[in-house]
């Protein structure tokens, strides 16, 4: 699965699972079929209320005029679907919540109601009137996945659902046998496997940037006082670093791990 690596404020790269172009499509689809069916149920079952309120009466510029109006508001209603849902939704319409995947901004802060916006203005262009070339393009030629709206906003959309299981973080070890934190025999596997876990949880993309930052930069503090040693690289580095020297360690003395 590709990545995007998104670096933070604190200059710390964290990776998300990039969402495919079959998933976007598929979140598009489901989003285009819930605004279809709500426009025209909404507009017909409103048409008709107008349509009793002013009935029996011997004007029907009244009853014409309601009808229009409803018909505006369902409109604008149906073409703003999608800022709007990201702006309330956290950057996932609910075509994305279906699909699990959201847009996020490359810097790892929150998205904007700016942002969604953005995507959405030019969207209109290189999706409804060009019936999505443009942003096909975009997608399969950008690194991060970004179709034209995204490039202007600066976001991207990833996976939230990707399942990062423990053993892909059970690292290899160094073929040259090597450890870099030679006092790495200290840590328990309990206190491995937690290590695992926090690696797992923010790659996993779920948590907010910054939520995840706060957790790798506590680990690999906690970690570094433990082996008495200074945390000067990034923490995603370290605690991989110090997972893989834990096994050749262990792999050394023969134990179970």
């Amino acid at each position: 699965m590709n990545y995007i690596a998104i670096e933070t404020a604190q200059n710390v790269e964290i990776r998300f699972p990039k969402a495919n172009f079959g998933e976007r499509l598929v979140a598009f689809i489901i989003d285009a079929v819930i605004t279809l069916v709500t426009f025209y149920v909404v507009y017909f079952l409103l048409a008709l209320l107008a349509v009793g309120v002013v009935q029996g009466s011997e004007s029907t510029d009244a009853a014409i005029t309601i009808v229009v109006v409803i018909g505006v508001i369902c409109f604008l209603g149906c073409i703003l679907y999608t800022p709007i849902s990201e702006s309330l939704m956290k950057g996932q319409t609910i075509g994305k919540k279906a699909m699990k995947i959201r847009v996020v901004r490359l810097d790892g802060t929150q998205a904007t109601v700016g942002n969604y916006f953005a995507r959405w203005a030019i969207g209109i262009f290189e999706i409804n009137l060009f019936f999505g070339v443009p942003a096909i393009i975009a997608m399969v030629s950008s690194k991060n996945g970004q179709r034209l709206g995204d490039m202007a906003a600066g976001t991207t959309v990833v996976k939230l659902s990707q399942q990062v299981s423990l053993d892909s973080l059970y690292v290899s070890s160094p073929t040259s046998g090597l450890v870099t934190y030679p006092g790495v025999e200290a840590l328990s596997e309990h206190d491995v496997d937690t290590i695992r876990e926090v690696l797992a949880e923010t790659r996993r993309g779920k948590m907010n940037p910054d939520q995840a930052v706060e957790l790798l930069y506590a680990t690999r503090d906690k970690v570094a006082h433990v082996l008495n040693v200074p945390a000067l690289t990034d923490p995603e580095t370290f605690l991989t670093t110090v997972v893989a020297d834990w096994i050749t360690v262990k792999g050394r003395t023969g134990q179970q791990f």
